[in-house]
């Protein structure tokens, strides 16, 4: 309880460097942890509440994080827009880090990867695919027996590589039948594709034409990460949607 982060900024007086410190008695004596983090405003830092040696840190143009308690960082999720972060907080129900921006823009990120990374020994030395969590199909309209897009719900499916490769996603049912896949550029280091449920696209010149997509059905399907070297394989479990009055009292 005698740790203390903090990070200061002179954007004010035009001193745009790193300022971010931890002290582990109060605030008698601090260290520096800017490490090899870039030379830019910090504005805040968060420590993991499970694991205390991992931390993640808002800058000027992006999200960082440090597996070594601030020896070494990291870019976190390239697709992130390069801006500036304002604030940092984790969702520990869901394990769900949010950043918000300057310009009052929201990302999250699962950490669950991270965790499960940080526990088999960070870096990892082999291609890995994480535990990809439930999916839940989209709504049913309670109008017409077509899906709400506005309740579709992407699944992450994540993966490390030590190599960068372009690999093949696919996602597969009891017969073996291949419901769906898409070629991936995979870079070292973590991976993350964000599926929609969606097998398949119809087009259709009929009027009053509706199912535009077909998603995938209720139950249990194996998530393939096909390499040059291996295939990464995890189960999926997708559980139905209901209609919106369904638990309506």
């Amino acid at each position: 309880e005698s740790r203390v982060y903090i990070t200061l900024t002179g954007i004010n007086y035009d001193d745009l460097q790193n300022y971010i410190y931890v002290s582990e008695n109060y605030g008698e004596n601090w260290r520096n942890l800017k490490a090899n983090l870039p030379n830019e405003i910090a504005n805040v830092i968060y420590e993991d509440p499970i694991y205390e040696e991992i931390l993640y840190a808002g800058l000027y143009r992006g999200v960082y994080c440090s597996f070594d308690r601030g020896e070494t960082w990291s870019l976190l999720g390239r697709n992130l827009a390069a801006s500036c972060i304002s604030d940092l907080i984790i969702q520990e129900d869901t394990m769900d880090l949010v950043a918000g921006t300057h310009g009052r823009g929201i990302y999250k990120i699962n950490l669950k990867p991270v965790h499960e990374a940080f526990k088999m020994g960070f870096p990892l030395q082999e291609d890995h695919i994480f535990t990809i969590p439930k999916a839940r199909m989209p709504l049913i309209n309670d109008t017409h027996p077509n899906p709400d897009n506005k309740t579709v719900e992407k699944v992450p499916i994540t993966f490390w590589m030590t190599r960068d490769e372009t690999v093949t996603i696919k996602v597969i049912n009891d017969e073996d039948d291949i419901l769906w896949s898409i070629p991936f550029k995979a870079r070292t280091g973590f991976n993350q594709y964000r599926w929609d449920l969606v097998t398949k696209q119809v087009e259709s010149p009929l009027p009053y034409f509706i199912h535009y997509k077909k998603f995938v059905g209720e139950g249990c399907y194996r998530v393939i990460i096909e390499t040059s070297m291996t295939e990464l394989e995890s189960a999926l479990v997708v559980t139905s949607g209901s209609t919106p009055n369904e638990n309506l009292p």
